[in-house]
């Protein structure tokens, strides 16, 4: 086996900004609930990871990782992989933070891992392939049609 974490690869999501350059959370009043969702939104681009693909396909056996077809956001920085239950909360925190499309990426893998495996796992490792969490996915896909330019709002 290869050095731990080296299938994964940091990514800065491309429509990721500091909060300070854009109408961030335009209803919250200065204080302790606007300082949270500044502090969590500054996490989005440390939290952003890619899978090294060619690392997967070239030594499948060597990885317990599925694949996946977009970047992601992780839940915390000692995670390597996406989880379903997390990955709600974060899309919805990624459209707070005007991420539609980082949002949109992270539900392709989530429908991706429908079409490869039949099901979202409670992870993306292949030990997880045998379980999963509350059917949030029809929400993630709402949500973020919702916020696509000509969704819903």
């Amino acid at each position: 086996f290869g050095t731990v974490g080296a299938d994964v690869l940091p990514w800065i999501p491309p429509d990721w900004r500091e909060s300070d350059t854009f109408d961030f959370l335009p209803g919250v009043s200065p204080g302790r609930l606007r300082t949270f969702g500044e502090a969590v939104h500054a996490l989005w681009h440390i939290l952003g990871k890619q899978y090294d693909l060619d690392e997967l396909r070239r030594h499948p056996s060597h990885h317990t990782l599925l694949p996946l077809p977009n970047p992601m956001v992780v839940p915390g920085d000692r995670f390597r992989e996406v989880y379903y239950w997390d990955s709600y909360w974060i899309i919805r925190g990624l459209l707070v933070s005007n991420m539609t499309n980082t949002a949109k990426g992270m539900v392709g893998n989530l429908l991706h891992l429908i079409q490869e495996y039949g099901l979202v796992p409670n992870g993306t490792r292949a030990y997880y392939l045998n379980r999963s969490q509350p059917p949030l996915l029809s929400e993630a896909v709402r949500h973020v049609a919702a916020a696509a330019p000509g969704g819903d709002q």
